[in-house]
């Protein structure tokens, strides 16, 4: 009984390390979104960060990280709050339905999704505050700022990638540890 107390309290220990190293790599990310010359392309890394964490996680946790993630997105970039937040919660939850049901946990599908996601968003982004308004100069918008900024986020996935992904091989028996104590229970009943 004793044994079991401690290997749950040692799961509840990595799940929290876990998320707070989580926490850690998404204030990063929003600093590195929010630094440098205003109006430049930037690398928007909460959007990678988003898409490999919903490789691991469930559609729901995926999906408040999501909409978490996209706020920060929202302040970071100075624009609507609330817009990239609804479509990186269902990114997010989609993403992980995805690698539930379909796909692998790889880098090349971590890359085909971020690259997906950031194209939705830099074609959003134009038409919605640039292109929707005819402003002066508003198609090089696009060439300037806005494919600059989808090619640094797709090529900034493998980073956030192998971040995460040795997060979790380090603390994912937090979810293991349960399941076998359940197994073990119900063998001896």
């Amino acid at each position: 009984m004793r044994a079991m107390l401690t290997s749950r309290r040692k799961a509840r220990i990595k799940l929290a390390l876990k998320w707070i190293l989580f926490f850690v790599i998404i204030v990063i990310s929003f600093s590195i979104s929010t630094s440098g010359s205003s109006g430049g392309p930037r690398p928007l890394l909460l959007i990678p960060v988003v898409i490999v964490i919903s490789a691991f996680e469930n559609e729901l946790i995926s999906g408040i990280t999501g909409a978490i993630c996209g706020f920060l997105l929202d302040i970071a970039m100075g624009k609507l709050i609330g817009t990239n937040a609804l479509l990186l919660l269902a990114v997010g939850a989609f993403t992980s339905l995805l690698f539930l049901h379909l796909l692998r946990k790889n880098l090349i599908n971590i890359i085909v999704i971020t690259a997906c996601t950031a194209f939705i968003q830099g074609i959003y982004d134009f038409f919605f505050y640039y292109s929707i308004w005819n402003s002066e100069g508003y198609q090089s918008v696009f060439k300037i700022i806005s494919l600059p900024s989808m090619a640094y986020t797709v090529l900034s996935a493998p980073f956030v990638y192998f971040t995460v992904k040795f997060i979790e091989l380090k603390t994912g028996e937090a979810e293991t540890v349960g399941i076998e104590e359940k197994d073990e229970n119900h063998s001896r009943q």
